[in-house]
């Protein structure tokens, strides 16, 4: 499924659920290998207490990123040059608007930089 996409920018929400199985975990570390492989990296958002010492006593806490929002692990996977391939098709409508600020404010900056470049 994730062949289809060319941006492998990736942000998990944990905060429905209240704990982990090894499962989980193993698929975690599987998307990671394949993301970073890509270019991406992986965000985990929501997670508990008890969620995120389980990442820590299986170290995955070293390889994803937690932040307590969706839309602050948004901005740790996404840079500048690739916010504009953000699709929040199932997001609520404030990350939505989040989202199209953050790609109107990229686009803005990127387009300065080549204005500059093609100046200098």
């Amino acid at each position: 499924m994730l062949e289809q996409f060319d941006s492998m920018r990736v942000v998990i929400d944990l905060s429905k659920v209240k704990m982990v199985s090894s499962s989980l975990l193993g698929r975690v570390v599987s998307l990671n290998k394949y993301i970073t492989k890509n270019g991406g990296r992986i965000a985990v958002c929501g997670a508990n207490e008890t969620i995120k010492e389980t990442f820590r006593i299986t170290r995955l806490d070293e390889i994803v990123e937690f932040k307590d929002t969706r839309k602050e692990a948004t901005l740790v996977v996404c840079d500048p040059e690739h916010i504009s391939r953000i699709m929040p098709v199932l997001c609520d409508e404030d990350l939505k608007q989040f989202v199209a600020d953050i790609q109107k404010e990229s686009k803005k900056k990127l387009k300065d930089k080549k204005k500059k470049e093609k100046n200098d």
